[in-house]
């Protein structure tokens, strides 16, 4: 499946927490995983625990800005209660290097894409070249454009 023809949805009553802890095995295996968003801070490589983290460990992060981590790093991220506690927002990208996702083409509540199917969203994908992206807040909305890794975590 490509950009163009991207499947979105959305699961309620889901978050990307309990999501990414059910998909474990298939996240961790990723070699990049852009977090974009943190509790509905889009600048995530900015926070403190993530300069915190990279300050103990250089080579903790492929990217800060935007924050890419391996999928064993951003599965580690879970250990800690106080992080993906809701709109949070995470993207697979196919390459590296990928931009930070326009503000518009936003994952987290209040979009609700079991309604809606944003052309932003889309766009981003074709350019990005995004596998998927996963957002929460009010259940867990998805935009896939790999139907075979969408399989893989449940989204398709």
């Amino acid at each position: 499946m490509d950009a163009a023809r991207a499947h979105v949805g959305r699961v309620p009553d889901d978050t990307v927490r309990e999501w990414m802890s059910r998909n474990a095995s298939v996240i961790r295996s990723l070699r990049c995983v852009l977090v974009s968003s943190m509790d509905s801070d889009r600048d995530v490589g900015r926070m403190t625990w993530a300069a915190s983290r990279r300050a103990d460990d250089s080579t903790w992060a492929t990217s800060m800005s935007p924050l890419v981590l391996s999928g064993r790093s951003v599965l580690e991220l879970l250990r800690d209660p106080s992080l993906f506690t809701g709109f949070d927002e995470i993207w697979v990208p196919s390459r590296l290097p990928v931009a930070r996702p326009p503000d518009d083409a936003y994952l987290v509540a209040p979009r609700a894409l079991d309604v809606e199917s944003p052309l932003p969203i889309s766009a981003w994908l074709a350019t990005s070249r995004c596998r998927l992206g996963v957002g929460d807040g009010d259940g867990l909305n998805y935009a896939v454009s790999d139907e075979r890794l969408g399989a893989r975590l449940g989204l398709t």
